[in-house]
């Protein structure tokens, strides 16, 4: 299983994201899900990629393996069960697939022990 990066991509962003290669599950309203792979993740939101289009402005819940990513990166994963309201702000085509720009509707608390996610 790939390790996710602890460098943030570096942009000018409200928070730093963090390249990853994740399982994601997209619920989309009207109960289709959609199975993808997250590329970077932040606080706000995330990249996914996934096999079909999602219409910007179009809300979903996101499940992330998230007991993968606990403990991993400098996001507070506690008492979440991994699913998170989000709403699609971009999608484009990415050769065969779609990458989808998520922006979670509450961001995703940041650590209360900012040193606990560099432990391996």
């Amino acid at each position: 299983m790939n390790e996710p990066s602890l460098s943030p991509i570096a942009e000018q962003r409200a928070y730093p994201r963090f390249e990853v290669v994740v399982p994601a599950e997209l619920a989309v309203e009207g109960g289709d899900v959609i199975a993808g792979s997250a590329r970077n993740l932040s606080r706000g939101g995330l990249l996914v990629s996934v096999p079909q289009p999602l219409e910007v402005g179009e809300h979903c819940a996101v499940d992330l393996d998230a007991l993968f990513l606990r403990g991993r990166l400098p996001l507070d994963w506690s008492g979440d069960s991994g699913a998170r309201s989000a709403t699609v702000v971009r999608s484009q085509v990415d050769q065969s697939r779609y990458l989808v720009a998520l922006q979670f509707d509450s961001p995703v608390p940041a650590p209360r022990n900012k040193g606990r996610f560099l432990a391996t």
